[in-house]
């Protein structure tokens, strides 16, 4: 590499993603999670609708929220790429390498989230399109409503409803930023295993520590967790206590931007 500019990075970030076996996989994991559990709980519909002893309520039945539930399962495979994408240099020993050809480390930095960005966005909505209307079209038109105690029609939605087309875009948007965010976590711990940890720790763990707080500590603190941010970003009408799509959108964004700065400060002043 003659110059070291952030175009020659980049095509150079982009060739490891394309020749490395490990990303390939992850990307396709990613989109077969997206589109497969949205299909397959979309589908499952047809058989809760059936069950008339069931105690099912037409005003239960969220068509978007159910063809789109596959963002919580792919959001795992996008963290898992993030990190796998750094990480997996710092394993083998590569980054000397690297590094030594890109010795100004922001563009090191910045070339690996271009091209985790173009790649897993581009996948992430495309899947989450494909999910939608997959999903969607295998939702059952009708069911028996306990409430009103007779066959209804249940609402199965378009883009052309209010607040889905920003769902689905959203769903994606919420991927490549959880992405973003692994590649951030993989720049400040450089180790697969406990990058992956702390990405699952975040997502997953939190929440669930979060219940034992006090009330009040417990509302502040779900507000602004990166899976409550993403329901907020996706639901189609706003959950209690949480931040509009927008502001959401913004505050993930922060919160991927802030891990990836980190990450950055610290490979910089690291030796490798």
């Amino acid at each position: 590499m003659s110059r070291t500019t952030l175009a020659t990075v980049t095509r150079a970030e982009f060739a490891k993603f394309r020749t490395a076996r490990s990303y390939v996989i992850g990307l396709i994991v990613l989109v077969v999670l997206f589109i497969g559990m949205g299909i397959l709980i979309s589908g499952l519909q047809n058989v809760r609708v059936s069950d008339h002893h069931g105690g099912f309520t037409a005003s239960e039945f969220d068509s978007t929220a159910f063809a789109l539930i596959g963002y919580f399962f792919a959001q795992f495979a996008g963290g898992v790429i993030g990190a796998l994408f750094v990480t997996s240099e710092f394993a083998t020993g590569s980054i000397r390498t690297t590094l030594a050809a890109v010795p100004r480390r922001g563009l090191f930095v910045i070339a690996k989230a271009i091209v985790v960005t173009v790649i897993v966005g581009i996948a992430s909505e495309i899947a989450a399109f494909v999910s939608f209307f997959a999903g969607t079209a295998i939702q059952p038109r009708s069911a028996f409503d306990v409430v009103s105690n007779k066959v209804v029609d249940l609402p199965i939605a378009s883009l052309s409803g209010q607040g889905v087309l920003r769902a689905v875009l959203m769903s994606g948007l919420y991927v490549t930023l959880l992405t973003l965010l692994g590649v951030g976590l993989g720049l400040i711990v450089r180790h697969t295993a406990g990058t992956i940890s702390i990405f699952v720790g975040l997502i997953f763990i939190v929440p669930l520590i979060s219940l034992a707080l006090p009330t009040g500590w417990q509302q502040g603190l779900d507000k602004i967790l990166p899976s409550n941010l993403g329901q907020s970003m996706i639901a189609i009408s706003q959950p209690a206590n949480s931040f509009s799509a927008g502001p959401a959108a913004l505050l993930l964004g922060a919160y991927a931007l802030g891990f990836l700065l980190l990450g950055y400060v610290l490979t910089n002043r690291r030796d490798v």
